[in-house]
């Protein structure tokens, strides 16, 4: 199970033979993996997209939180996701997750100062 499209991306990510992924909300969110870009077809709350081996990845640092400069934010299961959320924000170079509502990405313009919190997640791009 995988709540929302963006854990998705990090599990295709993590595998050398995923080139794509659709998510669907099938058995509460499901990931289905493709080796490669296939025909177009329009389902509705489904997303799909290809995935880069050659994107950057994000830097993680466990149990800190980047306080300020907050530009927004999303939903995600896991911080994972968020390294994604960031890059497609315009302005976004810094994020923190919590598991508020089910995970949340906390977009940032900058890196704020650092502060212990259990369980949060940060990263910059």
């Amino acid at each position: 199970m995988v709540a929302l499209p963006e854990g998705c991306c990090a599990i295709c990510r993590a595998r050398n033979d995923c080139k794509a992924y659709t998510w669907t909300d099938h058995n509460t969110g499901t990931c289905w993996l493709k080796s490669g870009k296939g025909a177009f077809t329009t389902k509705t709350g489904a997303r799909s997209a290809r995935v880069s081996s050659t994107s950057p990845t994000c830097t993680l640092v466990n149990n800190v939180d980047y306080n300020g400069n907050d530009i927004g934010n999303s939903p995600s299961a896991a911080a994972t996701g968020c390294c994604d959320i960031c890059r497609g924000r315009t302005g976004c170079r810094v994020f923190t997750w919590s598991n508020y509502n089910g995970g949340t990405c906390w977009l940032k313009s900058q890196q704020g100062p650092g502060t212990t919190v259990a369980g949060a997640v940060s990263g910059t791009i």
